[in-house]
Order: C-alpha cells, then structure tokens, then sequence
C-alpha cells in the first residue's frame, strides 16, 4: 500500500498547488478589493459552474429532488433543535451527495477545467466575508474532505488510462491498484466531513464549541 501512496504523491501535490494557488489568488483578489463578489456571480462561468451537475443526464434530476427534500429535513431539524439530525443530515449531503457530484465531475473530465475557477471564488467569498474562527475550521475541513475524493478518483483515472507512464504492469492491475487508493483516500474524506458537520451543527444551534 506504501507504493501505491508513492505513485500518487504527484497527483496530490499538483492538485494541492493548483487549489493553493486557486484559492490564494481569490482571497487577495479579494482583500484587495480587485474583484467583486456580485459581479463574478452575475458571470456566465459562474452560473456555468453553479448549474453544471443539474445537467448531467440521470444525476441532475436526482439531485435537484434530494437539496429540496435535504433542505427540507435540515431546517426541520434545526427548528427542532436536533443536534445528532443536523449533524448526519449535514454530513450525508458532504460525503455522499456534494462529495459524489464531485465524482462525476472528475469522471466527465471537462468539468475539471472549472475546478480553479471555483477555488478562486471561495477564496474570495472568504476574504469577503465576516469569517470566524468555526467558519475557517468548516472550510478546512470541508476541504480536506473534497480534496481526498478528488485525489482518490484522478488516482484511479490516470492510473488507469496511463497504466505504463505511472509503472503498471497492466491495465488492469492499475485500475484495480486505483480502486484501493480511491477507497482509502474516500474513507479518510469521511473524517474530514464528520468534523465539518460536527462544528457546522454547533454554528448553526448557536452552541458553544469547545
């Protein structure tokens, strides 16, 4: 399993940069106040990017049914005050919803190219915001969770698709090597989510977070 870690280390490291690099470009367009919020939402990529996954054939439909009824559960939740409801209800939606549209995206390929585009937006929606310390611990966590999915599913794909350049001895025994590492990396994605839904839970019963 070492190896497999190994071989992969170049397709976290690139992506790491391209998020780095994404982000940070958005949080000083940001604090900088070069770039306005409103007018990259009333961009044609922005809406693009918003609305991408509601038109995958299949997915879209699917998905457009599940945030209302999630919508739905969650605010009855909180109303309620259901702590544990929140918590998986916010954790279900990340790990297995928004986390698997990010799946298919990765699997489309096309999609990818917008992935800077919407690091660069987070950064700025951050750095224009009154952020405390619980909203950067959700991003952080939040982002640990993407970002290992992410890692997981190009690991599978390239390794799959350029077998020889990344030392397989065959297709095969690269896809199924790709498998092991997605499923790993997904495992620890899940982590990284039930913290953030732990913390988003505290935030939004207006509970104290020690």
């Amino acid at each position: 399993m070492l190896e497999l870690f190994r071989r992969a280390r170049w397709i976290v490291l690139v992506l790491l940069a391209v998020y780095l690099a994404s982000f940070g470009a958005g949080y000083a367009a940001g604090k900088l106040k070069i770039v306005e919020l409103g007018r990259i939402r009333a961009s044609a990529v922005f809406k693009l990017n918003r609305n991408l996954d509601y038109r995958v054939p299949f997915l879209g439909p699917g998905l457009h049914r599940y945030k209302t009824v999630g919508r739905q559960m969650l605010m009855r939740n909180l109303s309620r005050g259901r702590a544990v409801s929140t918590m998986f209800n916010i954790f279900l939606n990340n790990w297995i919803f928004a986390d698997g549209t990010q799946i298919v995206r990765a699997i489309v390929i096309a999609p990818l190219v917008l992935y800077p585009f919407g690091r660069f937006v987070q950064g700025l929606v951050l750095a224009q915001s009154r952020s405390g310390y619980q909203a950067w611990m959700i991003w952080l966590t939040e982002f640990g969770g993407f970002f290992m999915t992410l890692c997981g599913i190009l690991s599978l794909l390239l390794w799959t698709v350029f077998f020889r350049r990344f030392r397989f001895a065959s297709r095969g025994r690269a896809f199924f090597s790709g498998l092991k590492i997605f499923a790993v990396f997904y495992a620890v994605s899940a982590v990284f989510f039930f913290i953030a839904a732990y913390i988003e839970m505290m935030s939004l019963l207006g509970l104290a977070w020690r």
